[in-house]
């Protein structure tokens, strides 16, 4: 906006080199950081939503074919085998694991 002043019209006014009091700064760097992290926060937790969704969605496919299970551990073993790590703990197979429980149950049964 145009103004006047002692019979000058001011068309625009420039500020340079502004000095802000220490306090002033550190208040405003605390709030920037802040709004930083609640951004970040809040597209962590989208993605722990998005994470969920999809494995909600994997155990129903995982569900409708037990072989699937079994080929899921295959792509494991897979997967560790081409990992420089001495040590790996192998879980018993699902197929097998079941077939273990039903023996089981079959002696106590007797």
């Amino acid at each position: 906006t145009q103004s006047t002043w002692g019979g000058l019209e001011i068309l625009r006014v420039e500020m340079k080199d502004i000095k802000l009091a220490p306090n002033l700064q550190r208040a405003l760097v605390a709030e920037a950081e802040a709004s930083r992290n609640a951004k970040a926060q809040a597209i962590r937790n989208e993605g722990e939503h998005k994470a969920a969704a999809m494995l909600s969605l994997a155990s129903e496919v995982l569900d409708q074919s037990p072989m699937s299970v079994q080929l899921r551990y295959l792509q494991t073993l897979t997967q560790i085998s081409g990992t420089k790590n001495k040590t790996v703990i192998l879980p018993l197979p699902p197929i097998l694991a079941e077939k273990a429980a039903q023996s089981l149950a079959n002696v106590l049964a007797s």
